[in-house]
């Protein structure tokens, strides 16, 4: 029998047209939900890539006010240093007004996890060690009796400031280096 009067390849087509416009269908429909799918991806993706962005610009930000303070700190350190060598060579007393003039005091920054997690954990370590050295040099510093108390304790107390003036420059360093690896 013959479909519609046609013969051949028409006939079959024209016999199953239904079906091939149910496949059509399917596939358009496919190929409408894969353009609909990329055209919601759009916003997804630019919100991750702004997300990335800002999280480099405060690992940037971070990175240059801990390289900043930490700069600072040695650079009291270098005076704290020096006001203790001439303290020591005057043969004055420690009094609570020179305590506090060297005394040291961290970047309340490095208080802050949210921050410090920008970084690697080598260099986190880094910053809570610094922290710790200065946090004993300190507590040392409250125990300075006299001119400095015995000469062991003057020269320790000479050879920690000077130490740590070295460190916490180094870690400056270290911390100027991470801003400028950050991306932007």
């Amino acid at each position: 029998m013959v479909s519609g009067g046609y013969t051949g390849v028409m006939a079959v087509l024209y016999d199953f047209q239904t079906l091939l416009s149910g496949i059509g269908a399917i596939l358009a429909a496919l190929l409408g939900g894969r353009a609909l799918f990329h055209a919601a991806r759009i916003p997804i993706e630019n919100a991750e890539k702004q997300a990335a962005e800002v999280l480099n610009r405060r690992r940037v930000a971070v990175s240059v006010m801990l390289a900043s303070d930490f700069m600072r700190l040695s650079q009291l350190a270098r005076q704290a240093e020096g006001t203790i060598v001439s303290n020591i060579a005057a043969n004055v007393n420690v009094t609570d007004e020179l305590r506090a003039k060297i005394r040291l005091t961290t970047p309340p920054l490095i208080d802050s996890w949210e921050d410090l997690s920008l970084f690697n954990t080598d260099l986190i370590r880094e910053i809570y060690e610094e922290k710790r050295r200065v946090d004993q040099y300190n507590y040392d510093l409250d125990r300075a009796g006299g001119v400095f108390g015995d000469d062991r304790f003057k020269q320790y107390m000479q050879d920690q400031i000077r130490e740590l003036r070295g460190s916490l420059h180094a870690l400056s360093s270290k911390l100027t280096i991470a801003g400028n690896q950050a991306k932007l």
